[in-house]
């Protein structure tokens, strides 16, 4: 089952669970709780909730990292003790799944290697292989056996960091600096960087300093450097002599951070979880993506044969009804618990639609669910006649028939979207941001006469994606 609306983020991100794709045209961030966001960087902010994938009908039990490859991304994930890579086609507007074997330990890394076209991992400090090959347009695979050791990349999200000038390790993949005279030095990268001393206001800006994280891409390096005394910094240079570029301080030790994969642009995560992006060639600064609300659970759900009511907030009710085969939508203030007020209520905006007997929600857990994706999802479920209706944690509801055919709808406090598979839809969360036409709402109406009026069958309910 999708997401087909827009609203804001309720769990915090995941730490270092975001992504540029390869093109810098959208970022890619993930909750805590597994949802993914996807975020269009240029005027028109557009932002786009993608469907979670399953694994043998399962939600992953965790993602552990986001890379951003070649018109999408890929997603790792950890499932029933085995790693997986979720990959997001964005030009295809396809999602599938790919299973590795083990899960891995937790120290390892990952990035995407454009020279290999593959998304490439670190096991150890020296190892980094390919896993997953991909093929823009046409799909990916993943690579068997270990595949081959690659020396030279032109993105390592995280490189190994040294702190001294002494003999550092062949074929690895690091930033090293000598504190004593600041001179920095970048190895198993291309375009190759030369040994150099980053100058601020003509004296050396990394002397005395350490440096505990780093990344490189697009000939940019970003590095996090701590302080003994006050808050850490991130400094940004470009190759291949270490220009400094932009600084931001005020950071903490857990900050992290990406550098696009064309170097022009730069995410951080805030203490708070928010990513913020930035130009790094001159341009305006992008506003904060990541915002938090702008949706809620619904407080209750009333389903009859022609009707569905839904509470949101103190006193809003949502009332929509179909019998003309036309859909029709009243917002009314009243108590959904009230049978007599609910029934002046359908007297006065939808005469001659019968608001007696209709199904309450029953919580979820007493819906059939062998592999638990509809109680992780929905809080309640109203079953009437041939038609169901689910409610879940983000104020979304969901009309659906027999066979699995439906349409949804997002509340938020006074505020009503629908959406129906074929891309149509209404109000401020949807794609459209536009109100109803009334073309529109005789498909919905169609549509729910349809689902009401199914034969009845074995249930076949929709999920939101496959393996």
């Amino acid at each position: 089952m999708p997401f087909p609306f827009t609203f804001g983020i309720t769990k915090s991100i995941g730490r270092g669970l975001f992504d540029f794709d390869y093109e810098g045209q959208w970022l890619l961030t993930v909750t805590r709780n597994g949802l993914p966001y996807a975020w269009r960087l240029d005027n028109r902010g557009e932002l786009e909730i993608l469907p979670r994938a399953l694994v043998h009908g399962r939600l992953p039990d965790e993602i552990v990292a986001v890379v951003g490859v070649e018109r999408g991304f890929v997603l790792v994930g950890r499932a029933q003790k085995k790693s997986v890579l979720i990959h997001y086609d964005l030009s295809r507007r396809t999602v599938l799944t790919y299973e590795l074997g083990p899960a891995a330990t937790g120290n390892e890394w990952y990035d995407y290697a454009r020279e290999h076209r593959a998304v490439v991992a670190k096991w150890n400090a020296s190892q980094i292989i390919p896993i997953l090959t991909i093929v823009p347009g046409k799909g990916a695979s993943t690579v068997g056996g270990e595949g081959p050791l690659l020396r030279v990349l032109s993105s390592v999200r995280k490189l190994l960091c040294f702190n001294f000038d002494g003999p550092l390790p062949e074929h690895a993949h690091f930033c090293a600096l000598d504190g004593s005279s600041g001179e920095l030095r970048v190895s198993g990268v291309f375009p190759r960087w030369r040994k150099a001393t980053p100058l601020v206001d003509g004296r050396p800006s990394l002397q005395g300093a350490t440096v505990e994280a780093a990344s490189f891409r697009g000939n940019v390096l970003a590095v996090r450097v701590p302080h003994p005394h006050l808050r850490h910094r991130l400094l940004v240079f470009r190759g291949p002599d270490a220009v400094p570029i932009a600084e931001y301080s005020n950071m903490d030790s857990q900050t992290e951070f990406v550098p696009s994969h064309d170097g022009r642009l730069f995410a951080r995560q805030a203490r708070d979880g928010n990513v913020l992006v930035e130009h790094l060639d001159g341009g305006d600064h992008l506003p904060p993506l990541i915002y938090r609300g702008g949706c809620a659970p619904l407080g209750k759900l009333l389903l009859g044969r022609e009707s569905l009511v839904l509470s949101a907030g103190r006193k809003n009710l949502h009332i929509l009804a179909w019998k003309s085969g036309v859909l029709k939508v009243h917002l009314a203030q009243g108590n959904i618990d009230d049978p007599k007020q609910l029934a002046a209520l359908f007297q006065r905006m939808i005469p001659g639609v019968e608001s007696r007997s209709p199904i309450s929600q029953s919580p979820i857990k007493e819906f059939p669910d062998p592999n638990g994706y509809y109680c992780d999802r929905f809080t309640g479920v109203a079953e009437a006649y041939t038609h169901s209706a689910f409610m879940d944690r983000y104020g979304q509801a969901a009309v659906m028939d027999n066979m699995g055919r439906l349409c949804m709808f997002f509340v938020f406090r006074s505020e009503l979207s629908g959406w129906l598979p074929d891309g149509t839809c209404f109000g401020p969360a949807s794609s459209s941001r536009q109100p109803p036409s009334p073309e529109i709402l005789a498909k919905f109406g169609q549509a729910l006469i349809h689902a009401s009026a199914a034969p009845s069958s074995e249930r076949n309910l929709p999920v939101e994606g496959g393996a």
